[in-house]
């Protein structure tokens, strides 16, 4: 086939049931001009006969099997092999709406163009987050990034309802982290954006986001492990503040995230010695870490284990009390 315009990856691990609904939502776009490009992560069902089936149907499908390494590997081996000129990524148990894909073109002299989603989570009511139009260029970048980053729906956290140049993506050398097993998507999407410099944000929301109760987001990890992803998203951001936003930009990610990873340490007994070692980790990363946490109230994380027991405790008893209000007011 000739170079497409558009190439699309999906990871598939275990979702014959799925994937389906998948590929043919991409087939009956009216947008013909892309391929796709199925990577099979070791599935143990039927997923990888689904996807063979596809691409001996179709001539732009195309079918990889690889050992299980995770959606990260998948994706990444997809990068390897894309022939377009913009990157997508869709989940395999996910879907897209009609004409999705034309939408964004009308907008191809950007660097990246996102799209707002509809959330189902574990097959219940659909919801649906879309955002005001909006173009951020160079240094309005760093704007785009504070818009979004606790924006509902999360949506600069994940790769999907976005479009990449591959150019960017190839001049960057952007893969992302297999190390990493929460915030690799994030990791990614900052990554791309420090080497973008127009951005373009659609109020649309035509992508059918469904979460499985199997699915990455529910699974627990180490808080040791938190910690670090957390601290590469934070340096990120920090890198992304210093090419297009000021001092208060950074001042901003320095104290939000000496707050959050400081909640982290909550889940560890402070006579542990993990707790020395990450809080030292977080205290040498983040300028002004204790001026930034004097005043929240994460500052519980330096009291002693009797200290935290009992603000622990008076915070139920002040959160019951107000729910108490809460009620009486609504009677």
């Amino acid at each position: 086939m000739n170079k497409p315009l558009l190439s699309v990856i999906i990871p598939v691990y275990n979702a014959g049931d799925k994937i389906n609904r998948c590929v043919e939502s991409i087939l009956n776009q009216p947008f013909k001009d892309f391929e796709l490009i199925l990577v099979d992560d070791g599935s143990t069902d039927d997923s990888l006969l689904k996807c063979n089936q596809f691409a001996n149907q179709h001539e732009n499908i195309r079918c990889f099997h690889k050992s299980n390494g995770g959606p990260s590997s998948a994706r990444n081996l997809g990068l390897e092999k894309v022939n377009g000129e913009w990157v997508s990524f869709i989940d395999s148990d996910d879907s897209i709406g009609e004409d999705w894909y034309s939408q964004f073109f009308k907008y191809a002299n950007y660097d990246l163009i996102m799209q707002g989603f509809t959330f189902s989570d574990c097959g219940g009511e659909p919801h649906s987050y879309s955002y005001e139009s909006h173009d951020y260029k160079n240094k309005d970048i760093v704007r785009f990034i504070l818009d979004f980053i606790d924006s509902p729906g999360l949506l600069l956290r994940g790769p999907v309802n976005k479009f990449f140049r591959k150019d960017i993506i190839e001049m960057a050398n952007l893969r992302f982290d297999e190390q990493v097993l929460c915030g690799e998507d994030y990791l990614f999407n900052l990554g791309y954006i420090y080497n973008a410099n127009s951005v373009k944000v659609l109020p649309v929301c035509s992508y059918m986001y469904e979460r499985q109760a199997s699915g990455l987001a529910l699974r627990k990890y180490k808080v040791g492990d938190h910690i670090d992803w957390q601290l590469k998203i934070m340096k990120a951001l920090v890198k992304n503040a210093e090419r297009f936003g000021d001092e208060v930009d950074l001042r901003y990610f320095y104290k939000k995230y000496a707050i959050e990873l400081t909640g982290y340490l909550l889940n560890i007994s402070i006579e542990d010695s993990l707790y020395k070692v990450q809080f030292n980790k977080i205290r040498s990363s983040i300028i002004d870490f204790r001026k930034y946490i004097f005043y929240s109230k994460y500052v519980i994380a330096y009291f002693s284990p009797f200290l935290r027991r009992k603000c622990w405790s008076l915070y139920l008893h002040i959160r019951e009390i107000k729910r108490k209000i809460f009620f009486n007011q609504r009677l």
